[in-house]
């Protein structure tokens, strides 16, 4: 009984410190990336989830993590450097490990020009 009671605390005590990086359910307009910036505080931290888009004849959507300037180089059509690129995919699972400094996630829609993206996350951030 206290094993149990020491891995419910445990497991509650990791999970407040997991935070949520971009909203359960939002839609990605054709032609268009959204993104969301965030920060590693610890020395290291590890972003992980999957994703699901729907929406078109393809059903995708490309996902990237890069630091905050490569970020506006990739937004801006430029060559960017990336720690994550899931390519076009309708499922996808992430799963990264970051040093201390900030960084972009990215939901990129820029491959369609007519049909929105559904998109649905569970994507959170562990400082380490």
């Amino acid at each position: 009984m206290k094993t149990l009671l020491l891995s419910l605390v445990l497991a509650s005590s990791l999970s407040a410190q997991a935070v949520k990086l971009t909203p359960d359910e939002f839609v990605v307009k054709p032609g268009v990336a959204r993104y969301w910036k965030f920060s590693v505080s610890g020395s290291t931290g590890r972003v992980a989830g999957s994703f699901r888009a729907s929406g078109g004849s393809r059903n995708d959507i490309r996902v990237l993590i890069t630091d905050s300037d490569e970020c506006e180089n990739y937004l801006n059509g430029n060559q960017a450097n990336v720690f994550y690129d899931s390519g076009a995919k309708t499922v996808g699972r992430i799963d990264v490990r970051l040093n201390q400094g900030g960084y972009c996630i990215i939901f990129d829609n820029r491959n369609s020009v007519v049909s929105s993206k559904e998109v649905a996350t569970q994507i959170y951030l562990e400082n380490e």
